[in-house]
């Protein structure tokens, strides 16, 4: 069995990434409300949604965050594939 074949690192990258996390860390939640006020006025209709938004420089910094991740994490694999040869 070869490397490439135990181990998909796109999916081990994504495992290790915790997206909700990130997203609560660099986004400001914003709750979602009704457009029409008669809406907001039915207490049968209440929703408790909210979505997350991200400043430019929030956004670079989340961004950043997943790449740096990401290009560690690459050169781990390699490196773990690279022993792995030589040990075989």
């Amino acid at each position: 069995m070869t490397f490439a074949r135990r181990i998909s690192p796109t999916n081990r990258i994504r495992e290790q990434i915790n997206l909700l996390e990130m997203v609560q860390k660099y986004g400001m939640s914003v709750p979602l409300e009704f457009k029409r006020p008669e809406m907001n006025e039915d207490e049968t209709l209440a929703i408790f949604a909210s979505v997350f938004v991200f400043s430019g420089d929030r956004l670079g910094d989340f961004v950043q965050e997943i790449v740096e991740f990401t290009y560690k994490e690459t050169f781990e694999m390699l490196k773990r594939k690279m022993n792995y040869e030589e040990e075989n």
